[in-house]
This record gives C-alpha cells, structure tokens and sequence, in this order.
C-alpha cells in the first residue's frame, strides 16, 4: 500500500517501510509530479521484466551498461463539435 501525506508543508510518498520520495505539483522540481511517478512506475516495470529475461537467458549486463529512460507527454483534449 501506498499512502500520499502532507507533512511539514510537503507531500510525502510513504509505504511501510516509512517515506520514500516528495511528491510535487510540478514537474522537475523539488519532489516527484503525478506524470514522473507514471514514468517511473513504467520504467520499473520494464526495467524488472528486461532483467528477468537477461537472467534467464544468462547474459550478463554490466550496472553502467543498462539503463530505462521514459518519457510521457498529456494527450491535448479537444471538444468536438455536436
């Protein structure tokens, strides 16, 4: 579980093991914005499954060697004429 507490004036990101990240309104700034944190549930997400498969098919990727970058961007909404 996953639980969103403002505490001291910030938004924290906390599960049981205690705080693990800002949260913020805005993207790059001093906290994480709802799109980074969907970036990097993503990136994880991919990240876990691409090392699983290095794993199992037994090659071996060096730390410097690997990296996941994603990036998203808001769909513009446009109304259409009825």
């Amino acid at each position: 579980m996953t639980t969103i507490q403002k505490t001291n004036g910030e938004f924290g990101i906390f599960h049981e093991a205690g705080m693990q990240a800002k949260g913020s309104f805005t993207p790059n700034s001093d906290g994480l914005s709802p799109i980074e944190l969907l970036e990097a549930s993503l990136g994880m997400c991919i990240t876990i499954s691409l090392q699983k498969m290095f794993e199992r098919d037994g090659i071996e990727v060096q730390e410097d060697e690997f990296s996941v970058s994603v990036s998203a961007a808001k769909a513009l909404v446009r109304s259409v004429p009825s």
